[in-house]
């Protein structure tokens, strides 16, 4: 983690940005990009890549770098469920390059059967 808050800070300096110019191009709040690039909190995807975008960096190459670090935090981090929710907002996000399906499954109510039992849907 380390290492990728030290080069995403490097990437940011290198554009010429403060962390003020960095939040009003990425959108994001300058306390979620100061622990990132101070190397506080692990970054979202989505915030590695904003910072990449805002910088007109390769975004494959963060996202790689980003897949990366996070699978080395999750070996020091063990039952912290970040990296998939981060997988899964890139996923929703449609920057992933991923597909995702999504199973409803609605437990059924006493008196009710077929297609829509318990789901308000009539009979």
């Amino acid at each position: 983690m380390a290492e990728l808050a030290r080069d995403l800070d490097t990437l940011r300096r290198s554009c010429g940005m403060s962390y003020r110019d960095l939040a009003r191009h990425t959108g994001c709040p300058r306390s979620t990009l100061n622990d990132a690039l101070r190397g506080r909190r692990f970054p979202r995807l989505s915030t590695v890549l904003a910072i990449a975008r805002a910088c007109a960096a390769d975004q494959d190459y963060w996202r790689a770098r980003w897949t990366a670090a996070d699978g080395v935090e999750h070996t020091d981090r063990a039952g912290d469920a970040g990296g998939a929710v981060d997988l899964l907002l890139s996923v929703l996000d449609g920057q992933s390059g991923h597909s995702v399906v999504v199973v409803l499954v609605v437990p059924s109510t006493a008196g009710t059967s077929g297609a829509g039992a318990g789901l308000g849907l009539g009979a």
